[in-house]
């Protein structure tokens, strides 16, 4: 360490210690957790700053960017949950989070919107990615050949009589989807229930899904417009603030 360039090592120490701090620091708490005199300390703050490589407010320094991938993660995440619970109050319907881990969908949170209609799948369950609205959402950008891979067989698990249970016909299906900005399911999960489903974007690259379920026999065509045209909106003012 005596041969490395201080003045830069006290920048990467500067970057190192807010990188899991979500929350920041303030000059003094950067000062101690770094060994750095706050006289030292406070012109790298600025430049760092000044180049948007920190943020200053309220006293506290954060990055305004992300260095641990898994923070980046949840802070993303949260950001999408808030608008679910925002979404559920507003339609009074259950809205689902998932992400897509092979073939399969793993639920990461519901936002309760109706506590009447109790679903199947809750937080840490997986399902069939080709038997729900969520899964042909996060397949969006997937090409034929690459569903092939992901599914490697032809025939393709089915929940119920209704699932779709080969990848060409899944593919049609999904290259239909993307045409109306969202994807659907009636009752190729659960008999008694329909889903509609949009991709959430960041950085151009499909992150996560959202549905909102809802009981077949409660659905017509005004509460598919409303489902429909309200998680496609939400869809926005999350990918805004992903951005």
């Amino acid at each position: 360490m005596e041969n490395l360039h201080q003045p830069t090592l006290r920048v990467i120490k500067v970057l190192e210690t807010l990188k899991n701090c979500d929350e920041g620091l303030n000059i003094s708490q950067i000062a101690k957790e770094c060994s750095i005199s706050v006289g030292t300390l406070h012109p790298i703050l600025k430049t760092l700053c000044e180049l948007d490589y920190l943020t200053y407010d309220n006293k506290v320094y954060k990055l305004s960017f992300c260095l641990n991938p898994e923070l980046e993660q949840r802070k993303s995440t949260k950001i999408i949950i808030y608008y679910m619970d925002e979404l559920a109050a507003k339609i009074k319907l259950n809205v689902q989070l998932g992400m897509l881990n092979g073939k399969k969908v793993i639920y990461l949170h519901k936002s309760e919107g109706n506590e009447k209609i109790a679903l199947k799948t809750k937080a840490g369950d997986v399902a069939n990615a080709n038997a729900t609205a969520l899964g042909k959402a996060l397949l969006f950008d997937k090409t034929l050949a690459d569903l092939k891979r992901i599914f490697k067989k032809q025939i393709l698990e089915q929940n119920t009589a209704r699932t779709i249970n080969n990848v060409n016909d899944l593919y049609e299906n999904i290259e239909y989807c993307k045409n109306l900005g969202y994807s659907y399911e009636y009752g190729e999960y659960d008999d008694d229930f329909s889903c509609f489903a949009v991709p959430i974007r960041k950085n151009k690259e499909i992150f996560a899904a959202i549905s909102v379920t809802i009981l077949k026999f409660h659905l017509n065509d005004e509460k598919k417009e409303i489902i429909t045209t309200e998680l496609l909106n939400y869809k926005k003012i999350i990918e805004e603030h992903l951005s």
